[in-house]
């Protein structure tokens, strides 16, 4: 098991956020993780190479989990 830890800076709203960004691979399984507020946002890979929110769909703006998706691929470091 891999765990990859990082943060993302998102403006929304009038906002800055700072959120933690969780990475874990176990195998061929690959579980993706941002806290917003302190609730934990699961995303899966979905068929356009971007993410979607499997959790709390009802509980945030749509617009706000689209923006924090895109943050998150757009954001990760890139290690050599």
């Amino acid at each position: 098991m891999t765990t990859e830890q990082y943060h993302i800076q998102m403006h929304y709203g009038g906002k800055t956020f700072e959120l933690p960004v969780q990475i874990t691979l176990t195998g061929p399984y690959c579980k993706i993780s941002a806290w917003v507020e302190g609730t934990e946002i699961s995303f899966t890979r979905d068929r356009h190479c971007g993410l979607r929110p499997l959790n709390h769909e009802e509980d945030f703006d749509v617009q706000f989990l689209y923006q924090l998706a895109n943050e998150i691929v757009h954001q990760r470091p890139v290690y050599n």
